[in-house]
């Protein structure tokens, strides 16, 4: 078991520390247990405030990263002593799977996400995962994330089915969230065509969300595809973390492509992130009578590539 795993755990279960903060401190302390172990000044010095630094402190107290046994169910570790956790109660949980966690240290965390600006420290996967070649050539494969409205209409439905289903069978891998709409009909169509998917979640590993989507979900995992998701294994679909799950998305992807977005959206967060991680957005055109199609009608206008048949992607990838 790697030396630090344990500690990137412990920091991951502390939400108050995001992914900036923490790359801020891995960089002053040098690994994760160091920063673990670091007395209050010390923390103060990196630019803390006092409360972050109490607050820490207080969790340290409780928490005991050297207690964490990855040989026992959920790791030995008291969900039940996170508010968050109460939270998921409401939702359907699927334990079963094997997880497989990986840091921005291992040598099989992908190097595309490693290259944005901020990456997670700790991803959980379930999936494809053994033996992990299988994750080495998934995460090299040519990429497209589809993203769209969860609002779908007949005509986007049709569209994603057959753009993915062509995209699929060049043995391109479909990269979505699983959310309704857009996102399922993308996984789905992966699926169908025996193409491979990665679903990055807006909730735990172990959380299915929409559970309207429970049968994309089991299907991504026996089918060869992966699910991926930065948040503890338990962790609810809190509205703050789909916002975030959005760069890991188009992290992962070469492209994005945009089908049926309204002006205010999460897909054109999307696609903004992707502009400025360096990526290419595509977009599909849509009727102008329809208020899914002010979002793509926008980033055509601000210089996406239109998008009218498969090869306008292929040109691309």
């Amino acid at each position: 078991m790697r030396k630090d795993l344990s500690f990137y755990l412990a920091f991951n279960f502390f939400e108050k520390i995001d992914s900036l903060r923490f790359k801020l401190l891995l960089d002053y302390f040098g690994s994760a247990q160091k920063i673990w172990e670091a007395s209050s000044k010390n923390l103060r010095a990196t630019g803390l405030r006092v409360k972050l630094v109490s607050q820490f402190l207080e969790f340290r107290r409780w928490f005991k990263p050297e207690k964490i046994d990855f040989k026992k169910d959920f790791w030995n570790i008291s969900y039940s002593r996170f508010p968050w956790y109460r939270e998921v109660r409401d939702y359907q949980k699927y334990p079963q799977g094997k997880i497989l966690i990986l840091t921005i240290k291992d040598k099989l965390y992908p190097q595309s996400l490693k290259q944005i600006a901020d990456p997670p420290p700790v991803i959980y996967l379930k999936g494809n995962i053994s033996p992990k070649e299988n994750l080495k050539k998934i995460f090299i494969k040519k990429s497209l994330a589809v993203v769209g409205s969860r609002r779908s209409s007949f005509y986007g439905k049709e569209i994603t089915k057959k753009l993915v289903s062509e995209v699929s069978r060049k043995k391109i891998v479909i990269i979505s969230g699983m959310a309704k709409g857009i996102d399922g009909i993308a996984h789905q169509a992966a699926l169908d065509n025996n193409g491979q998917t990665i679903a990055v979640l807006g909730s735990g590993v172990n959380v299915i969300y929409p559970y309207q989507n429970k049968e994309i979900y089991e299907k991504i995992i026996s089918g060869g595809g992966l699910v991926i998701s930065e948040f503890p294994p338990f962790y609810p679909p809190r509205a703050t973390n789909f916002p975030k799950r959005n760069r890991i998305i188009s992290g992962l992807s070469r492209a994005v492509l945009v089908i049926e977005a309204a002006q205010r959206s999460g897909t054109l967060i999307t696609a903004r992130l992707a502009a400025e991680q360096g990526k290419e957005v595509l977009a599909v055109p849509g009727p102008i009578t329809s208020q899914t199609s002010g979002g793509t009608s926008y980033l055509l206008s601000q210089g996406a590539k239109l998008v009218s048949n498969t090869q306008d992607i292929l040109e691309e990838l």
